[in-house]
C-alpha cells in the first residue's frame, strides 16, 4: 500500500507538467497486429494517437474517428455510393438526385474494387487498418452501448436501420467523392458556346478573357520566365438548346440544397498567408491556413476533424475530412503546409455526335461506337418500406454523359484530367509525412493529380508555393474556354509537366497570399474564367493583400488577426511560426471536434467547445509531440521498454532501455518528490551496440526512486527500491 501511494505520489509530479494539455483521458486499445495503440485526448477532445507502427496507427485513428463522428461517416459514406435514398425518410428528405448524381459521375463498386486491387502494399494496409478501426468501434458500441451508441443511430434503429461495418472501398469512394469538391474545375464550355453564339465574340472576349494580365497574382507579375500557354481558337459550331443548360444548372442547385441539408462540403474556397524574415523583421516564418468547406455552424458537425498521429515512421499533425484516414493540412516536427483550391481548368465537356435520338452508338475515331451504359437501381425508404427507383446513364470514351439534345443527335460527355486518378492525392499525403526537407515535399507534389495551391514554410526558415495538378497543354488547338468535337479530332495532345507550373520560393517582398487567385501573370484562365481584374475570385484577395502589405514588420498576432481583418473564417484555420527550432502552433476546428449525443441524451463536451474561440476570432494551442506520461511494453513479448535489475537493488543495478524505436532525449532518476538526482542521458546515448546501462547507487539512500525516459514523443518510467 505505501509503494503504491509513493508511486501515485510522483505520477502526479509529472503529470502536472500535462495537465494544461491533457484532459486526463486515455485509451489503450490492442490493434490487429496485437501491438498497442494509445490514444490521448487533450481538453478540446482532439485525439493524439501513438502506435508503433503505421498499421496499427490509421487503426487508431479509425477508431477515433469513428468514436467522434459516427454519424457523419454515415452520411458521407452513403452520399459517396449513392445510397442516401435508404435512410432519406428517417431523415424527411428526398435524396434521388444526390444518390443519382454519385452513380453518375463516379464509379461502381466494382470498379473502386479494382482500384483497390491495383494499389501498394503500403496503401492498401492504410485503408484496412482504418476501416478495421472503425469497424473495432461498433464491436465497441454493441458491447457499450451506453458509453458508445449515439442517440439518434439508437433512433434510426427503431426503424430497422443497422450500421454496415466499414470498407476500404468505403474509403476510395469518399475520397473519389469528396476531394474533387475542392480540386476539380471547368466543366463550363456549353453555357460559354451559348454565351458566344448569342453575345457575339468581342462581348465573349471582354467578359470571359483567356488571361487578363491586370489581374493580382500570388507570385509577383514579374516573374514570367515561363512560356505562355496555349490558347487555341476553334470551337464546335452547335446551337445549344437553353433547355438543357437550365437542366443542368437546376441539377447543380437542387444538389447543393441537398448538401447543405446533410452537411456534405460542397463549397471550395481556402486563403492563405505565408512569410518570412524581411517582413517579419527577425529570422522566422510563418503561415495561416484557412481551408474554407463552407461557414460552420453550431448546430451542425465540423466538416473536418482534428488529429495527431505518431509512429516511428511518421509523426503528422493536423485536420483530415472523417473517412479519409492521414492528415490533409497540418504540420510534422520539421514543416507545415496549407492547400487552397486551385481554380484550374481540368475538366473538358465533349460534344459527341450519336447515331440516331437514342443512346445507341456514338461516332469516334471513324466509328460508330457503343455507350458503356449503367442499369442502377436506388432503393428509396418510403413509410410503406422500400420502393425500387430504376436510374440509366451512360459513358463514353470521354467520360461520364453529363447531358444530351437526342434530337439533335448529341450527348455531352465531361472528360477530366484525373479520372480514375483521385486517390495520387492520398498518395502525395503519405510521402509529405514522411518528407525530411522542402526536396522530399515538392517530390511528393509530384503524384498529385487535383487542382490546388500548395504553402509551405519550415524550421530553416524558407517560404514555398506551388500550383500543383494535372493539366492539358492545349496544344489541341481548342479553345479552352469552349466545348471539343467528340470525334476524335480534337483530343487532348498531352499534359503540362509538373516543373512547367507556377512555383515561386522566398518571394523577394517576404510573403505571399491568395484566397484561390491567379497564381502567376501568364497563367491563363479556363473555361470556368476564375481571374479577371474585376471579378469576385480575381479580387477578392486583394482584401487580404491590402492588409498585409502595410504591415512591418509583420507579427505573429497580426498573422492570426488575417481572418477577422478580412472578415472571414476558415472551417479550420492552422498559424504556425518557426523560429529556428522553435515552433508555436495554433489553430481553431468550429464548432468543437466531437459530435457525439449519447444514448441518454448527454452531449459531448466537445461538440461546440470551439465555437465561441471561433467567433471571437481567436486561435487555442495546437497540441503536438507533448504526448503524457506512459509505463508501455514492448508488445511482441511483453517486455517493458524501460525496466530495471535487480529490483529491489543494492550498490548497483543495471537499466534496461528497448530504445531501438525511440529517440532519445534524456534518462533521469528522481525521487518520490520528483526531485532530479541524477542525469544519466550522456551514458544512455553513448551506448552502442547494447541497451543496458550499469550505475553505481551507492550515493542513494533507502527508498523508492523512479527512472524517467524521455523521447522524442513523451516518456517512460519504472520504478525501484534500494535496500542495504
Amino acid at each position: 500500500m505505501k509503494k503504491m501511494l509513493l508511486i501515485s505520489t510522483v505520477l502526479a509530479v509529472f503529470f502536472i507538467l500535462f495537465e494544461e494539455i491533457y484532459a486526463g483521458e486515455q485509451l489503450n486499445l490492442t490493434a490487429p497486429d496485437y501491438t498497442t495503440v494509445i490514444i490521448y485526448r487533450d481538453n478540446y477532445g482532439v485525439p493524439h494517437i501513438q502506435a508503433d507502427n503505421e498499421s496499427a496507427l490509421y487503426f487508431g485513428e479509425g477508431f477515433a474517428v469513428a468514436q467522434d463522428r459516427l454519424l457523419q461517416l454515415e452520411m458521407y459514406r452513403r452520399t459517396s455510393l449513392g445510397t442516401m435514398s435508404e435512410i432519406g425518410f428517417f431523415l424527411g428528405g428526398d435524396y434521388t438526385l444526390a444518390d443519382e448524381y454519385a452513380k453518375q459521375y463516379y464509379y461502381t463498386e466494382s470498379e473502386r474494387q479494382n482500384l483497390y486491387n491495383s494499389l501498394s502494399s503500403d496503401e492498401k494496409n492504410m485503408f484496412d487498418s482504418y476501416s478495421a478501426g472503425i469497424n473495432r468501434f461498433l464491436d465497441s458500441m454493441n458491447s457499450n452501448q451506453t458509453k458508445y451508441k449515439p442517440q439518434m443511430l439508437s433512433q434510426l434503429e427503431i426503424f430497422g436501420f443497422h450500421f454496415e461495418p466499414w470498407k476500404p472501398t468505403h474509403c476510395i469512394a469518399l475520397a473519389q467523392y469528396l476531394i474533387p469538391q475542392f480540386g476539380q474545375f471547368g466543366g463550363n464550355e456549353l453555357q460559354n458556346l451559348s454565351d458566344l453564339q448569342t453575345k457575339g465574340q468581342t462581348w465573349f472576349d471582354i467578359n470571359y478573357p483567356v488571361n487578363d494580365s491586370n489581374a493580382f497574382t500570388t507570385i509577383p507579375p514579374l516573374l514570367t520566365s515561363v512560356k505562355k500557354l496555349e490558347t487555341g481558337n476553334n470551337y464546335c459550331n452547335i446551337k445549344i438548346d437553353k433547355r438543357v443548360l437550365d437542366s443542368l444548372k437546376s441539377q447543380k442547385n437542387l444538389l447543393n440544397l441537398i448538401k447543405d441539408e446533410i452537411g456534405i462540403p460542397k463549397t471550395f474556397g481556402s486563403f492563405a498567408v505565408i512569410a518570412r524574415n524581411d517582413k517579419l523583421g527577425e529570422n522566422a516564418s510563418m503561415l495561416l491556413g484557412c481551408p474554407q468547406m463552407g461557414t460552420p455552424q453550431k448546430s451542425q458537425f465540423s466538416i473536418v476533424w482534428e488529429a495527431e498521429l505518431y509512429c516511428p515512421a511518421l509523426h503528422v499533425g493536423g485536420m483530415t475530412i472523417p473517412g479519409v484516414p492521414g492528415i490533409i493540412i497540418g504540420r510534422t516536427e520539421n514543416f507545415a503546409w496549407t492547400f487552397t483550391s486551385g481554380m484550374t481548368d481540368n475538366t473538358d465537356i465533349f460534344i459527341d455526335s450519336t447515331k440516331n435520338s437514342s443512346y445507341y452508338q456514338y461516332w469516334y475515331d471513324n466509328k460508330w461506337n457503343d455507350f458503356t451504359i449503367f442499369n442502377d437501381t436506388i432503393k428509396v425508404l418510403s413509410g410503406s418500406g422500400y420502393n425500387n427507383l430504376y436510374f440509366t446513364h451512360y459513358r463514353t470514351i470521354h467520360g461520364p454523359v453529363s447531358g444530351s439534345q437526342l434530337k439533335d443527335h448529341y450527348v455531352y460527355s465531361q472528360n477530366m484530367t484525373f479520372w480514375n486518378q483521385e486517390l495520387r492525392m492520398l498518395n502525395m499525403m503519405v510521402n509529405i509525412y514522411k518528407a525530411k526537407n522542402a526536396q522530399d515535399f515538392e517530390n511528393a507534389l509530384k503524384l498529385n493529380t487535383m487542382s490546388f495551391n500548395v504553402f509551405y514554410t519550415d524550421k530553416s526558415n524558407i517560404i514555398k508555393y506551388w500550383l500543383v495538378g494535372k493539366y492539358q497543354d492545349r496544344t489541341d488547338g481548342v479553345d479552352p474556354r469552349l466545348p471539343h468535337k467528340g470525334d476524335g479530332s480534337q483530343e487532348w495532345k498531352g499534359f503540362i509537366n509538373f516543373n512547367d507550373l507556377p512555383k515561386d520560393s522566398n518571394a523577394t517582398q517576404g510573403y505571399y497570399v491568395n484566397w484561390n487567385n491567379k497564381p502567376v501573370k501568364w497563367w491563363n484562365n479556363g473555361d470556368n474564367i476564375p481571374w479577371t481584374s474585376t471579378n469576385y475570385l480575381g479580387t477578392r484577395v486583394l482584401d487580404i493583400e491590402n492588409y498585409v502589405k502595410p504591415i512591418n514588420p509583420f507579427s505573429f498576432d497580426d498573422l492570426k488577426n488575417a481572418p477577422k481583418a478580412i472578415n472571414d473564417h476558415g472551417s479550420y484555420q492552422q498559424a504556425i511560426k518557426f523560429t529556428g527550432d522553435n515552433v508555436i502552433s495554433q489553430n481553431i476546428l468550429p464548432p468543437g471536434e466531437t459530435y457525439f449525443t449519447d444514448i441518454n441524451g448527454n452531449e459531448n463536451i466537445h461538440d461546440t467547445d470551439q465555437w465561441d474561440i471561433f467567433n471571437n476570432w481567436q486561435f487555442k494551442n495546437m497540441i503536438f509531440g507533448q504526448f503524457p506520461l506512459s509505463v508501455s511494453y514492448n508488445s511482441n513479448n511483453n517486455e517493458p521498454i524501460l525496466s530495471i535489475y535487480p529490483n529491489p537493488a543494492s550498490e548497483r543495478c543495471m537499466i534496461k532501455f528497448n530504445n531501438e524505436m525511440f529517440d532519445l532525449l534524456s534518462l533521469k532518476i528522481f525521487n518520490t518528490m520528483g526531485t532530479e538526482l541524477a542525469d544519466l542521458t550522456a551514458e544512455a546515448k553513448n551506448m552502442i551496440g547494447s541497451h543496458v546501462l550499469e550505475i553505481n547507487l551507492s550515493n542513494l539512500s533507502v527508498g523508492t526512486y523512479f527512472i524517467v525516459a524521455q523521447v522524442r514523443m513523451g516518456f517512460y518510467m519504472a520504478a525501484f527500491d534500494i535496500i542495504r
